[in-house]
């Protein structure tokens, strides 16, 4: 399923998706518009739980609300932003800069590679988190996450936490070949 908006819209919305169907389990998505915009996964009444097998995109994602889960291997090459609701990864997430503020990410290797990463609340939960370049972190939940270095460059695998920042830790918290900064 291929993205065919011109412009920032919202993910349940079939106008914006090629053949005016909103991509299901055995999709690969694809969105990748000229200029900067921003796909969104609101919340939905009834809540619904949006599933592709895989997603590919060179714009920003945000997730506000719902559920949008990802089967395989994924990319969001722009700015991964979750704000309410719950993003799930099956195997691997790799995303150009992170923020999370609410809602919660779950599932797999999240692979933060861009730079500006940042938390302030929300939960990651259940995964592997690679850093590319420092977390800074003032707020959240890391629930049974492990934290890894990825590539070399200055501040990856890094977790700054803010000063008076409030990170809550639940479960276990595994450090491989990474290190946090209170």
């Amino acid at each position: 399923s291929t993205w065919i908006s011109g412009v920032s819209g919202f993910w349940d919305v079939a106008a914006n998706w090629a053949g005016g169907f909103i991509p299901g389990a055995d999709n690969d998505v694809v969105i990748d518009q000229a200029g900067d915009l921003t796909v969104t996964v609101r919340t939905t009444s009834p809540t619904r739980t949006f599933t592709v097998r895989s997603l590919f995109s060179n714009e920003n994602i945000a997730v506000t609300g719902s559920t949008l889960t990802l089967i395989d291997d994924s990319v969001i090459n722009g700015r991964l932003t979750v704000s309410g609701g719950v993003l799930s990864i099956g195997t691997q997430l790799d995303t150009g800069a992170l923020t999370v503020s609410s809602g919660t990410v779950s599932g797999g290797r999240l692979i933060a590679s861009g730079s500006s990463n940042l938390m302030t609340g929300g939960t990651l939960s259940d995964l592997r988190l690679m850093l590319g370049s420092r977390f800074n972190a003032s707020g959240g939940t890391l629930s049974n996450v492990t934290l890894s270095k990825q590539g070399s460059s200055i501040g990856a695998g890094q977790v700054q936490i803010r000063d008076g920042g409030d990170m809550r830790i639940v479960g276990a918290l595994t450090l491989d070949n990474a290190e946090v900064t209170l």
